[in-house]
């Protein structure tokens, strides 16, 4: 036969049934796969698509496999697609429930047909990044479900459970979200596009939407964002959308906000809604009310153009460009991309798209008053200019400009802090007809008084060198601090500068010839840390848990920068000097973890950040600062120092601690039932730490302990024993490990005893113990453990009436049997009773009811009926051992058995040889009545 495709080994569309095959080549490959993998056959079998070797069924063409045909896939297996890797599935595709997908980086999954992941257990679904591309529809959230990926579907169905996605949703068709869904996107992307969009209730969305035909957001849902649609509906209530919306018509029920612009596309009148039926409660154009305009149209409504008053004939004077959206030049600006230019001067200026601003560098050479404008501008505005004096706080086009010499300071341009530099100094005029500027002065030396003042912070204490002199900034007035200065023929000079502290100065020059011509001129420059240290915390550490990182701002030579400082920067107005904390690289494979931070404060240069990561293993932390001050020099340091590698100089992270959980919730347990135990490696968070597995080398064993119920040890000798004892490392898969643990009485019968389990990694420093001391990590696992037993009732009955024979299962209270109440649990399959007639020719019909032959309320009852031979009794026994035989004390030889492996439940019988735990036994006889039942007058039964 041939191999089985891509998705016999991955999944199984509904409309096939399950066949097992054989192949000559089948051994040998189950042989490779347990090799491969390092477990039993038994276990589930992964497939990875990684780029580099072929996966049976499927032709690969670099890293691009292309899969033809679904088939079939065991219960528990499941696919790896690893980040870079595009699978194409050429059919439907349905994962079920214990089935797994994991995807990471760029991986790609791209199915021809629908893709149907609705029922996967959500743990399975272990897709952290990539691409998923569906030609039909792609279904999700019979059960709550998250995944991070790009989404791009012919139609999206979520539901009826709900659904996070992070990542973006594009559908060539309908969406429909489930209550309570999550959408968060890339800022500034948009989240969701489709034709018809329509949330359940409390569905929230971070990012812009886009919906071509309608979009029906349901009670409680907000979208923060833009959104972009035909018919808006906000259904009641408070449907909420932040941001703007662009409709043909939007019905506000009741609560229903827009809090920006509702643009309508067919045009409204001058403050009227006339694209909203307004049923939210709230007024047109009053608070929490619909504001509206006509669409926003292809350019600017108008330019904003912000200026000081006053400027110098030749030197280059900053002006600000802004392009409104709207009349009142409120937020959101005009972000389309725009080209003008500044007159008078004739300078050119642009905005690019998603910016609305811009400064110009003016030169003029002409003395007196000059009017700002924008003469041209592509694309045009609706409406004319608008000037703003930022200074005499006036709306004015009108800026003066006064003539005479100047001096040009610089560019010194951004710098590092504690590099030296050039100070270009330049004296020009205007010409004698003003049309062009010319040098000043030239061919001497001068002195030249200088000044220095700290911009942004407002203060400091480290001087500004200028030509190997200190300058002290922020001088009393008065203070004269003169510097002789060369100037060549052409008006021009140049002194050395260094400045060691970062921020932002103010520099400025006045010189008077001698000769009647006085100059003045000024200039800025910024200078940022050359680097950022990072002193690591010591560990181990906490996944989740708050740990602390001190980041140093060093200059040039190593020294701290101390004005690099947060609130100097923010009191002087400046923007631009955040600090990002991130984590630059993870020493192993895995989860890529979450790094939570909190806002960096410098202080003196320096930074005493509080930060969690939410996984375990080791990481490098990387602090970074793009374009200090916003010029453009960028500011990196990682605990990893010039390494290229990531040796993981931050950590270990440990779990914070095990949490134990139970797959059900019975009250109570028999001594020596297994206890199906879940053991999850938890982060501070409350959330599971996946890289704690053993694939990842991050596992350990894991000792398992019994105690009382309030916490503390048993006395000894205990009254039992838990076995097993330990979780094995290999056991863990993305923090999980389930294991059965049994605690057993020492002695039979024994009192119910309620027990507290508890699981250590069994270290003892304070920094590496991992327990589930916390009481809410052992919250599920307190159950009492009962001594039990299973009893089988005799019964007699005429020769061919049904006889229905009690199954019972007891508990010891201390001082006699009790049916155990709570066992709703425990199964006896048919083939575990055994029936041994005492004579030939008898036949027996057995009615087991209900299928499986299970207890309820610690009781059943199964019907015997003779329909051939007798009269006689049938012997009967229950194998609750494991094998094939049951050792109930009935003498002579009986056929095999279904072993129940229940042996919990054996009784202790000590009227045959040997006396101990045996299986139990009763007797059903049809037609033979003793002697002392013919002639009774009263009967009473009496168990114990």
């Amino acid at each position: 036969m041939s191999i089985p495709s891509l998705f016999a080994i991955l999944f199984a569309p509904a409309h096939l049934p399950r066949r097992r095959v054989f192949a000559p080549w089948l051994p040998a490959l189950v042989i490779a796969l347990a090799g491969l993998l390092g477990s039993s056959l038994a276990q589930a079998t992964v497939y990875t698509f990684n780029g580099s070797t072929d996966v049976y069924g499927c032709s690969r063409s670099g890293t691009v496999y292309t899969c033809p045909n679904p088939a079939y896939l065991n219960a528990d297996d499941g696919i790896i697609i690893n980040s870079g890797v595009t699978v194409r599935v050429t059919n439907n595709v349905i994962v079920k429930y214990g089935q797994f997908l994991q995807m990471s980086g760029t991986a790609k999954l791209i199915v021809t047909g629908y893709l149907d992941l609705s029922a996967i257990n959500p743990a399975n679904l272990r897709v952290s990044g990539g691409t998923i591309d569906v030609g039909g529809t792609m279904t999700v959230g019979d059960i709550a479900q998250s995944l991070t990926a790009n989404i791009i579907a012919g139609a999206v169905e979520f539901g009826p459970d709900r659904v996070s996605i992070t990542g973006t949703i594009v559908s060539r068709g309908a969406v429909n979200l489930s209550a309570y869904s999550k959408i968060t996107a890339p800022g500034g992307s948009t989240a969701l596009s489709g034709t018809v969009i329509t949330t359940g209730a409390g569905v929230s969305i971070t990012g812009n939407v886009l919906a071509s035909s309608s979009l029906t957001m349901g009670s409680g849902s907000s979208i923060a964002g833009n959104v972009d649609t035909g018919n808006l509906m906000l259904q009641a209530s408070n449907a909420t959308i932040t941001g703007d919306a662009s409709v043909n018509w939007a019905t506000l029920e009741q609560g229903g906000r827009v809090t920006g612009t509702i643009y309508c596309k067919n045009g409204t009148g001058r403050n009227k809604c006339d694209c909203v039926t307004n049923n939210s409660g709230y007024q047109v154009n009053k608070n929490n009310g619909p504001s509206c305009e006509s669409l926003q149209p292809k350019g600017p409504h108008h330019f904003l153009i912000t200026h000081d008053g006053v400027g110098d004939t030749c030197v280059p004077e900053k002006i600000t460009v802004l392009a409104c959206a709207n009349a009142t030049c409120t937020a959101p600006h005009y972000t389309a991309g725009v080209s003008g230019t500044l007159g008078p001067f004739g300078t050119a200026f642009s905005i690019p798209v998603n910016a609305s601003t811009t400064v110009v560098d003016a030169i003029r050479t002409v003395s007196g008053t000059a009017t700002l404008e924008i003469p041209t501008a592509t694309p045009q505005p609706q409406w004319a200019d608008v000037c703003y004096n930022d200074v005499k706080r006036t709306n004015s086009c009108a800026m003066e400009f006064i003539g005479g010499a100047k001096l040009l300071l610089g560019p010194v341009g951004s710098h590092i802090a504690g590099e030296s530099k050039t100070l270009a100094i330049k004296a020009v005029k205007q010409s004698a007809d003003q049309s062009a500027c010319v040098t000043a002065f030239g061919g001497a030396t001068y002195d030249v008084q200088y000044r220095c003042d700290y911009s942004k912070p407002k203060t400091g204490t480290v001087a500004l060198t200028l030509n190997g002199n200190p300058l002290t900034c922020n001088a009393a007035a008065g203070t004269i601090q003169t510097r002789s200065t060369t100037f060549n023929g052409n008006g021009e000079a140049s002194l050395p500068l260094l400045y060691a502290d970062a921020g932002e100065l103010d520099l400025s020059g006045s010189i008077n010839t001698g000769k009647g011509i006085t100059a003045n001129g000024n200039t800025s420059f910024i200078t940022a840390p050359k680097e950022f240290e990072l002193v690591k915390p010591a560990g181990p550490l906490r996944a989740g848990a708050d740990f602390s990182v001190t980041i140093r701002a060093r200059n040039a030579n190593g020294a701290v920068t101390k004005n690099f400082d947060t609130d100097g920067l923010n009191g002087a107005g400046a923007s631009g000097h955040t600090v990002a904390l991130d984590v630059a690289c993870r020493a192993q494979a895995g989860e890529p973890g979450t790094l939570s931070t909190r806002a960096i404060t410098f202080r003196d240069g320096e930074a005493s950040v509080t930060t969690s990561w939410s996984e375990v293993g080791k990481i490098e932390l990387e602090a970074s600062l793009t374009s200090f001050l916003g010029g453009g020099v960028n500011v990196a340091g990682t605990t990893r120092g010039t390494l290229t590698s990531c040796p993981g100089n931050v950590g270990p992270f440990v779990p914070a601690y095990f949490e134990l959980s139970r797959a059900d919730a019975r009250p109570s347990y028999y001594s020596g039932e297994p206890i199906e135990l879940k053991v999850s490696a938890m982060g501070a968070g409350g959330a599971p730490t996946r890289n704690y597995a053993h694939a990842l080398g991050l596992s350990e064993t894991v000792t398992l302990a019994a105690v009382k119920q309030d916490g503390t040890a048993f006395a000894l000798p205990a009254p039992g024993a838990l076995a097993p004892a330990t979780v094995a490392a290999e056991t863990f898969i993305n923090g999980l490990a389930t294991v059965k643990p049994a605690y057993t009485f020492t002695a039979y019968p024994n009192s119910p005893l309620q027990i507290r389990l508890r699981a250590s990694n069994g270290k003892t420093g304070a920094l590496e113990v991992v327990s589930s001391a916390p009481a809410s990590a052992e919250a599920q696992v307190q159950p009492f453990i009962r001594s039990g037993r299973l009893r089988l009732g005799n019964r007699v009955g005429n020769l061919r009436s049904p006889l229905a024979i009690p199954v019972t299962a007891e508990y010891w209270t201390g001082r006699s049997w009790l049916i155990n109440d709570e066992d709703d649990y425990t199964v006896i399959p048919p083939g575990a009773f055994v029936f041994t007639p005492n004579a030939t020719g008898m036949t027996l019909q057995k009615t087991f009811a209900p299928d499986p032959f299970k207890l309820a309320k610690g009781a059943a009852a199964f019907t015997l009926q003779l329909s051939g031979g007798g009269p006689g009794w049938y012997d009967i026994a229950s194998n609750l051992g494991s094998t094939g035989t049951d050792n109930a004390c009935l003498g002579a030889a009986r056929p095999a058995s279904t072993g129940a492996g229940v042996p919990w439940l054996r009784p202790m019988v000590s009227t045959c040889s040997p006396a101990g735990r045996r299986d139990p036994a009763g007797r059903a006889s049809f037609g033979i009545l003793p002697p002392e039942q013919r002639r009774l007058i009263h009967v009473r039964e009496v168990f114990n």
